[in-house]
């Protein structure tokens, strides 16, 4: 048995500026797009509290909920403490992503229907961390989770 792989999330200008950028193309369309000028002001308002939870959440991590440690066992669960203190356990899903600049964690509490979402930048964790992180999830997760939940790489 090894030991389990602790990671430090950090705040990421690239994830931040990713999730601006998505945010403000969803609005620019919904200008150019032929709504009634209220509707428009309501959905990008809509747009807009999104644009300040995802920030808050996943660029900057200061949201109460924002997942800031983790760490991560062989059998592709992990244990995860929130910028409140709390520590929630998690299992990693087979529909989770891996990239060399992003990984999507896909999780799911024990008995629970929702999943949780954590955006992981290259920028916002140390870049040797980074990389143990995509190695674990490739080559230890990958077919259990996928077997698992039924979700696909």
């Amino acid at each position: 048995m090894t030991a389990p792989l602790r990671l430090r999330l950090q705040y990421s200008r690239r994830l931040a500026a990713a999730l601006c950028a998505a945010h403000g193309a969803a609005g620019l369309a919904l200008w150019l797009s032929p709504l009634p000028v209220m509707l428009s002001i309501a959905a990008c308002a809509g747009i807009a509290m999104s644009a300040v939870f995802s920030l808050r959440g996943h660029a900057f991590r200061t949201a109460e909920s924002a997942l800031i440690e983790l760490e991560l066992y062989e059998d592709c669960t992990l244990s995860a403490r929130s910028a409140d203190g709390r520590w929630l356990h998690y299992r990693v899903m087979g529909s989770s992503f891996v990239s060399r600049v992003l990984t999507v964690l896909d999780l799911r509490a024990e008995g629970a229907w929702r999943r949780r979402s954590v955006l992981i930048a290259s920028d916002g964790i140390e870049a040797e961390a980074f990389r143990r992180l995509r190695v674990w999830l490739q080559w230890r997760c990958a077919g259990s989770a996928a077997a698992r939940d039924g979700g696909t790489k």
